[in-house]
């Protein structure tokens, strides 16, 4: 009798470690599919948007990409959206945009963008949207949240950020709106 290699004995270690791995792989799966984003877990947000318009006490203005104040509110964004994101129920209503656009007594900023953008996170909302609203003084403002729109529609639900103070102070450091 002929003996080509030894037999490895079982470990319960090694036992483990192939059940955790299929764990995950099965949790990350469940949640790839439920959020329909491979990158849901991804925690920064990087999206250029093409314009930022404010809704400043019922007029519209619009940031001059080309400014220092475009690319610190971009930021501003970006790093408020950083890490895990909250989502909560509370959406965005027709009336509530207009308010927010015409409005004397809100402050709003809209960040468009051309083509859809995800927030990647472990909810499903917020996966094709091309307009951000970001009320700073006004209705729900205090909640912080940012709304996502598509083609002129409001999404279902808000996501929320710790504070929208830097977007503020941006408004009003550079004169955009005082």
């Amino acid at each position: 009798m002929q003996h080509v290699g030894k037999r490895s004995t079982p470990s319960t270690l090694r036992l483990l470690g192939i059940v955790v791995v299929a764990v995950i792989f099965v949790f990350f799966l469940v949640m790839a599919i439920g959020t329909r984003d491979l990158l849901w877990f991804w925690p920064s947000f990087d999206a250029q948007p093409d314009a930022i318009i404010v809704r400043c006490y019922g007029e519209t203005l619009e940031v001059d990409p080309e400014s220092t104040a475009f690319q610190e509110l971009v930021d501003a964004l970006s790093q408020g959206l950083w890490g895990m994101k909250q989502w909560t129920d509370l959406s965005l209503s027709y009336s509530t945009l207009q308010l927010y656009r015409y409005r004397e007594n809100t402050l709003m900023l809209e960040f468009i963008y051309d083509s859809p953008i995800r927030i990647h996170s472990h909810y499903r909302f917020f996966g094709n949207v091309d307009t951000l609203i970001v009320p700073l003084i006004g209705r729900h403002a205090q909640a912080y949240p940012i709304f996502g729109m598509r083609l002129g529609k409001p999404s279902a639900g808000s996501l929320h950020i710790e504070t929208s103070d830097p977007l503020l102070d941006i408004v009003s450091g550079h004169g955009i709106c005082p």
